[in-house]
């Protein structure tokens, strides 16, 4: 990062307080805290002194974190809160780890330790390239590939084994584009001293940093001073603060960040680039030293605990821990156990709120009614052919659909876990009759109830590469499963779509189907030339299916969306991508949406969807406010109100948030309305002007605008009219044109 010089004269009364109740209401609680935190007086010397007395220019100096991760299967659903597009990757691995993937049992194969962590890197890549630009990139996140051991080899040895891996890692990722990511071997002894490698290791570093696209990004001087300060607090041994300790490190004499809003966008900016782990739900905990996070997840994630190390009081543990291992399941007690032995106070400390970060990334998932979570990361491992014989899938008086597949580009073990735990929370998971308390739930397949009468089931199961599900029903009276399976489908499309979204992955993959009882592993085939042909021959049983017999029960309600619209066509994807811009390439990205939304009459079967996403997402993104400014004048003059308001009232207005297709569609352009015109007033007049608040107030039934004009006085009036298209009422109610936000005295801005 680089300092944007104009800021060193900003005037402290640049932004606006505005009264966060949140902060307010908590604050007396952490004065103690508080008062622990790291305030050093002279910040500015600090910096500058550090840059000054060193021989590296100051445009070149900047600050890394380097975080350790645990490499083994065990940990990989904790990565996924870590990793980010920001980072150098070093993968480090044994010199004797073949590179070449291995069976590792009957049902599925996983790469081996370097060729996943490519694959996984592969998700958090910065660009969506086709063609022939694709093949000649290199792609960001970087990869430097570490081979240690080299002190277990004479030098002829050694040279012949590097030989052999670097020959292997070009045969596995050579011809696939996650190879791109990769920019160098080296090769280290960790026993024995070697200067001259690990220099020319950090050299390396240092140069693929600088070729970085945030690297010399300028940013507000007091955005340095603020990292600056929570640097200090880490090294002091500060591995977290709450919301309320964030705030008072901001309003240091030479920061002065009062702004809510321009503090929580500092701490966006911070968690992107890796610096902290902040996630704006979880106020009380934001991590300074991931480090710590990591270390945390690894009381629960570990399989290591020695029973008889435990003191009487805590063997009581020893069935929760011999379930956890069994099942899957954990306990609260079991986890207030293991933070205590392996995580100490600081851990037991946070135990609530380190619990909600793993909920929020499907690391536990909580069992309704019980205070038992779900780990799907340590449930127990079997296959299909074992788990359709408990329940009787292949008895005569099961019916069972098609398999319905995702075959996907790389699938990340941890997407399975992400739909498991959504079907959890959607559905019942079936309870296994061998007298325990099991679930039929494993690493490979789950199994769910849709009602209380389990007389129909949904099954899901993953390989390699593809997800499948079946619709299975044990009621004697036989029926169309269409709508279940087609629901399913659709859902499902939708959650896919949200955890790409949520956790910032790059997946691909293709619909499939394949007929109930074949393998679902390989010769599926697509909706296209299902349709193509009236039957087709199945490899697997050796004769004929009716096509229809196949595809028909999970496109009852065909959203007709085939594969190049799944994944986006490369010129579409490429628009809607607004992911780590530079801030002089984000107006005119702004300017290609709006007027690809503009040309648009209706939503366009999710296109309209992705636009409008990239729209509210560049206004939480970290961007100057000037810049914010320019896209609500883009806006405007692209008729993005007017637009959006036609596209809303199109759709059907009475389901429009109980019918799981449109709620997602609904939400996101109400949120990207409700962001840029409160932002911006001439926008919000065209929301107005075509019906934005009889839309919120008669069909919505968000709110009402009738009682604000005669209780301006009232704080619920005001606290309501702040958080519901306070900027649309005012356009419309024309005699509160010059009302704006209070501020915390009750006064009101005059807008000129």
């Amino acid at each position: 990062m680089k300092v944007n010089e104009s800021e060193l004269n900003m005037k402290d009364n640049e932004y606006e307080n505005i009264t966060n109740t949140d902060t307010d209401s908590t604050n007396s609680e952490n004065e103690d805290n508080v008062s622990s935190l790291e305030m050093p007086q002279d910040l500015m010397s600090q910096i500058f002194a550090s840059t000054s007395t060193s021989s590296i220019p100051s445009n070149d100096y900047a600050l890394c974190g380097l975080w350790d991760f645990a490499g083994q299967k065990d940990f990989y659903a904790t990565h996924q809160v870590f990793l980010t597009s920001s980072a150098i990757y070093l993968v480090v691995a044994d010199m004797e780890t073949d590179i070449w993937k291995e069976k590792e049992d009957d049902t599925k194969e996983l790469t081996k330790y370097v060729d996943y962590w490519f694959d996984s890197i592969h998700c958090y890549r910065t660009a969506i390239l086709s063609g022939q630009e694709q093949l000649n990139a290199s792609f960001d996140p970087p990869v430097i590939v570490v081979f240690t051991g080299t002190d277990r080899y004479e030098q002829e040895n050694l040279n012949k084994r590097k030989q052999e891996l670097e020959k292997q890692l070009f045969t596995v990722n050579g011809k696939q584009t996650k190879y791109q990511h990769f920019r160098k071997c080296f090769y280290l002894s960790n026993k024995q001293k070697s200067t001259e490698e690990f220099g020319k290791l950090r050299d390396t570093i240092s140069e693929i940093a600088k070729n970085m696209k945030n690297w010399g990004e300028s940013v507000p001087l007091k955005w340095i001073l603020l990292e600056q300060l929570i640097e200090n607090n880490r090294k002091k041994g500060k591995n977290f603060v709450k919301f309320n300790d964030m705030v008072k490190l901001a309003k240091h004499r030479e920061i002065e960040i009062s702004d809510t809003d321009e503090l929580k966008l500092f701490l966006r900016f911070q968690g992107k680039v890796g610096n902290i782990i902040y996630f704006e739900d979880i106020t009380n905990l934001i991590i300074l030293e991931p480090q710590w996070l990591v270390n945390a997840f690894r009381c629960l994630v570990s399989d290591k605990l020695d029973i008889n190390s435990l003191n009487d009081k805590r063997k009581t543990i020893c069935s929760h821990w011999t379930e956890l291992q069994s099942s899957g399941k954990i306990s609260n007690l079991l986890i207030t156990t293991l933070f205590e032995l392996k995580g100490g106070d600081q851990a037991l400390e946070q135990k609530e709120d380190l619990i909600k970060v793993m909920k929020k990334f499907d690391i536990l998932v909580e069992i309704e009614g019980t205070d038992t979570y779900i780990m799907p990361s340590k449930m127990p491992s079997s296959n299909l052919k074992t788990v359709c014989k408990t329940i009787g899938v292949c008895t005569e008086s099961c019916e069972r659909t098609s398999w319905f597949c995702l075959k996907f580009e790389f699938l990340p073990p941890v997407f399975f876990n992400h739909l498991s735990a959504w079907l959890i929370k959607q559905y019942q998971p079936f309870k296994l009759t061998d007298g325990s308390s099991s679930l039929a739930l494993y690493k490979e397949v789950c199994v769910f109830d849709f009602d209380n009468s389990g007389c129909d089931k949904l099954l899901m199961t993953m390989s390699t590469d593809t997800i499948a599900l079946q619709v299975v029903s044990f009621d004697t009276n036989k029926k169309d499963l269409s709508d279940l399976c087609s629901n399913v489908r659709n859902n499902l499309e939708n959650k896919i779509e949200d955890i790409k979204q949520r956790y910032s992955v790059e997946v691909l993959y293709v619909q499939r189907f394949k007929c109930s009882d074949g393998n679902n592993e390989s010769n599926a085939i697509s909706l296209e030339d299902l349709k193509a042909q009236d039957s087709f021959y199945c490899l697997y049983h050796k004769y004929t299916h009716e096509s229809k017999m196949i595809y028909l029960p999970w496109t009852k309600h065909e959203r007709k969306m085939n594969d190049a619209q799944q994944n986006g066509d490369g010129i579409f994807d490429l628009l809607c991508n607004v992911e780590n811009l530079k801030e002089e390439e984000v107006l005119p990205k702004m300017q290609e949406i709006a007027a690809a939304f503009k040309a648009m009459e209706d939503y366009d079967r999710g296109k309209g969807l992705k636009l409008v996403k990239s729209i509210a997402k560049t206004f939480k993104s970290d961007i100057s406010i000037i810049i914010l400014n320019k896209i609500q004048h883009v806006l405007q003059q692209q008729q993005f109100a007017e637009t959006a308001m036609k596209m809303l009232t199109s759709i059907d207005i009475k389901g429009i948030f109980i019918t799981e297709e449109n709620k997602e569609t609904v939400l996101h352009t109400l949120s990207a309305l409700l962001n840029f015109s409160d932002a911006s007033l001439e926008l919000a007049k065209s929301v107005a002007q075509h019906g934005g608040v009889k839309y919120l107030t008669d069909i919505c039934n968000m709110c009402t605008h009738r009682p604000f004009k005669d209780n301006w006085s009232s704080k619920v009036i005001n606290l309501t009219f702040n958080r519901q298209f306070h900027s649309v009422h005012i356009c419309e109610e024309q005699d509160c044109l010059n009302i704006y936000p209070p501020k915390k005295d009750n006064s009101y801005i005059t807008l000129v």
